[in-house]
Formats: C-alpha cells, structure tokens, sequence
C-alpha cells in the first residue's frame, strides 16, 4: 500500500494531497524528495481547523480550498470549477493569487470572443467570489470563509467588466392592477408599498414596525438587517394607509409586514423572504394569467419606470430607489421615450409663441394705418 506523501509533478514542482486538496509544497521545483518531506512536515504543523493555509498561495490553490466545500454534484461547484479553472489556464496554474492584476482579467475576457456580456460578467463575479472568499470579505456566500485569510485582498475587486444585460418584464399599471387583485390579501399590500415606493423586496421585508413613521409617510432602510444603502424611503399618499395599518398591526419589534402563512411561535415563518414572495409572486402570476417573466422584483422596475415617466428628476428617483444614474440611463432610457417626447414639446411651444407675436403686432398696425 503506497504511504502518503508528496510527489513530484514534472517540472511544476512537489504537491502533497491533504484533506482532498492539493497543496504546491513550498520548496524549489528541483528539490529531492527529502527537502519535499520536510516540507511537508512543516505544512502539518500550521494547519488550521483542519485547513492548511499556504503561503503567497495561487489561484489554482485558492479554487481547490473553495470547491473543496462544495457538493461536486452541484451547478455551483461545476461553474466555479469551469468558469475560474478556465481564467486559471489562462494564466497559468503557478501564478500566486495576490499578483493578478486587472489586466490579466480583461485579456482574458477579451480572448472569449464568443462569450456574451452576460456571461463575461458572470465570470467577473465567479472569478471574484473566489478572491474575496480566500480574503474573507464575503459576506453573502454561504460557502464557510476560512479561519485565517488566506491573502489580505483580492487583487480584482475594482475591477470593472462588462454589465450583465438587464431583461426587465413591461409592468404596465393596468398589468399590475390584474397581479394586485389576484394576489392574496398580505401579499397584496406588500406589492403595493413596492409598487408606491420601489423598494426592493429585501428591504421591505426586512423593515419592522418601528422603521416606519407613525403617519406612514417614511419607512427607514438599516444596512445593519439588509444588504443595502442606509436611507429614509418617502411614502406617497397611495401606500400611506398601508403603512399606517402595517404599522399598527405590527409588534412591538416584529416585522412591519407580514407573510400569508401565519405565524409560528418561536419561527420566523411570518416575516417574507425570498422564497416566501418567490412562491406566492409565480401562483399569483399564474392566477392572473401573467406571461411569464414577471417577478416581484419587476415591481420595483415599474415603480422606478412610473416615477421617471411621471416627471420626477433621475437624482431624486436615484436616492428614493437607491440605485445609480448609471443604472437609470443604461437600463430605463428605453422606457422615457414618452418623457423626453414631452420635454422636446415644451421646448417647440416657447419657438411657436415666439414666431406668432410678430405676425399679431402686424396685423394690428395695418389696421391702424388702414383706419
């Protein structure tokens, strides 16, 4: 029976296999097997938590300690495994982790002339799960981070690729009446105060009772309970009863709405999350007869489309939303056609006024002269 130990792979140097990862044993390519077993002795005794941490580690090391907590027979491990091994033959396998630079990134996107933006900004995001994951400045990975970091930054973290291409579904308001009126009745008020305020559901289901004002007009956004940009979110009259209800309704530190499953003592079944409003926004749409598309998310796309087409500026929209300029001009130009119709006239009526008092003024002179 073969005893473990390191060997030797070519001229990449000695690897030793621990835990089910393999680890690039830090000693040169040309070391005897002695110096290699040294090595190794050493990497048993800075193991963490059943974790080695190696020293100025590559990418290829980086990927095998990620996936290495993962369940093979999921998607995530097989795109991970793909997508980032892919940037890493691109590289080169030797390459220490904390020495790739955003140039690399780009040439390396730039080679997949078939790739789709989509999938070019999905490799950006895989490629940086992994870095900040071995940094341990993730923070919504459910992938465990490591004990110790294992580099003090991802080297890619600014790194700024190509957009995703946003699909957004066309809410039209009549569309969103039909959604409301098959909704059930909690599910209901909750789409509507997104409606109103263009919340995204995250924030409003994680809002309790005392982040809404006592007149409904306000509801506070905590970075602390959801990942989002602290702020204060202005109610329009059309939701301000909800809110108020909401309100009143709530507990004391409850959530501000509530799912139409009940309440659970001692559970959170009753605050909505994601797969609470996921189920109930598909049987509503399928009630509704909705084409599918349609999510609760698109709701917050309506919302923001209604206020830009309904005059209010791209700041104001940007700071009740909390989303950027960027965002509205890339992805919501296409639906301010009717807006900037309307701009462009107003500007035709002070030219047309202009050119019409001469002809007025004249006409009164002639017949001055005539008389």
């Amino acid at each position: 029976m073969r005893q473990p130990g390191p060997w030797r792979r070519g001229e990449r140097g000695w690897y030793i296999k621990i835990d089910g990862v393999q680890i690039k044993l830090k000693v040169a390519n040309d070391a005897t097997e002695k110096q290699a077993r040294q090595a190794w002795r050493e990497l048993q005794d800075e193991r963490r938590h059943g974790v080695v941490r190696p020293e100025r580690p590559t990418l290829f090391e980086l990927l095998a300690l990620f996936t290495a907590q993962l369940d093979e027979g999921t998607k995530k491990y097989r795109d991970y495994a793909a997508i980032v091994g892919s940037f890493i033959a691109y590289v080169g396998e030797d390459r220490e982790a904390e020495s790739l630079s955003e140039f690399d990134m780009k040439n390396w996107l730039d080679s997949k002339v078939t790739w789709s933006d989509t999938s070019k900004a999905k490799a950006v995001v895989h490629v940086n799960g992994v870095l900040n994951w071995a940094a341990g400045k993730t923070r919504r990975s459910k992938t465990p981070k490591p004990a110790v970091p294992y580099i003090d930054r991802n080297p890619l973290r600014d790194y700024v690729g190509p957009r995703r291409a946003v699909r957004l579904f066309d809410l039209t308001p009549d569309i969103a009446e039909r959604f409301f009126a098959a909704a059930l009745p909690k599910f209901a008020l909750f789409c509507r105060v997104l409606y109103a305020t263009g919340m995204r559901p995250s924030e409003l289901a994680a809002a309790n009772r005392e982040d809404a004002g006592e007149d409904g007009r306000t509801i506070v956004v905590d970075k602390g309970k959801v990942d989002a940009a602290n702020r204060i979110v202005h109610v329009p009259a059309e939701a301000v009863e909800i809110v108020k209800a909401a309100r009143a309704e709530a507990t004391a530190k409850g959530p501000l709405f509530t799912n139409d499953r009940g309440i659970r003592e001692g559970s959170s079944v009753d605050r909505w999350n994601e797969c609470s409003w996921g189920q109930a926004g598909r049987r509503t749409r399928q009630k509704a007869r909705i084409a599918a598309g349609a999510t609760v998310y698109s709701i917050r796309h309506a919302a923001i489309t209604r206020m830009l087409e309904a005059g209010m500026t791209p700041l104001a929209v940007a700071t009740q939303t909390a989303t950027s300029l960027r965002m509205l001009d890339e992805v919501y130009a296409k639906r301010r056609g009717s807006q900037v119709r309307q701009q462009i006239g107003k500007l035709d009526r002070p030219a047309e006024a202009a050119g019409a008092r001469p002809k007025v003024a004249r006409k009164a002179k002639d017949q001055d002269v005539t008389a």
